[in-house]
Formats: C-alpha cells, structure tokens, sequence
C-alpha cells in the first residue's frame, strides 16, 4: 500500500490532496465494508431511471469546483471539522477522476494517433 502512496504523491494530481497510507485506508473503508459479506443490495432500476435521466452528469472538475465553494462556506459557517473532512475526501476523490479522465483521454490520443500512422504506413 506505501508503494501507492509513494505513486500517487508522485503524480502531483492536485496540489490540495494529501496521499498518505491512513488517507487512503479511509477512503477506501466504505467500499470494504459493503463488500465485506460479498452481498450487493439491488435497488429498484425504475426510480433510478427517472431521476438520472432528469440531472445532468456533473464532471469531475466540476465537483472540484463545488467542493471548493462548500468548504470555502462551511469554514464561513463554522461546521463539524468530521463535515469539513467528509467535503475534502470527496474533493480528493472527483480530484483524483479528473485526473484519470485527463490521463485516459492522453492515452486514447495516443492510441489513435499510432493506428493511424500504422495505417499510412501499410498503405505505401
């Protein structure tokens, strides 16, 4: 786990996330506790339907960016500091997609730009 430490530190995705060993334990306890008993819950479809096909799919610069706002407000209003962390993890973590989203189109560029040179090349 030091090892993913020492390579997202690496990376500078954001100059607000901190990548330490007990940051990503904690991001990370959510996801291992709902899926500690191999159980999935399955939510009625029909009314998730509706209401996402209603809003907009928020991007994750987007949410950085209103992350941003509601701590900036949240210090303003004097919140719980355990409110002000659960708004920065989730900065962290649309910080951290957007950084993967911003890599992920690189590589797809990349990718593309070498099938096409491949294809001029079998075509002279």
């Amino acid at each position: 786990m030091s090892n993913t430490v020492d390579l997202l530190s690496s990376l500078k995705i954001c100059m607000w996330i901190e990548f330490t060993l007990p940051a990503i334990h904690e991001w990370n306890e959510g996801i291992e506790e709902g899926n500690a008993d191999g159980d999935h819950q399955q939510e009625d479809e029909s009314d998730d339907h509706s209401v996402s096909e209603q809003l907009d799919k928020i991007k994750p610069t987007e949410a950085v960016d209103i992350f941003n706002k509601a701590l900036i407000w949240a210090g303003h209003e004097d919140v719980d500091q355990n409110d002000m962390s659960v708004l920065r993890r989730l900065r962290e973590k649309a910080g951290i997609q957007a950084h993967l989203n911003i890599v992920l189109s690189e590589k797809r560029n990349l990718y593309e730009s070498m099938l096409m040179a491949v294809d001029r090349l079998y075509e002279l």
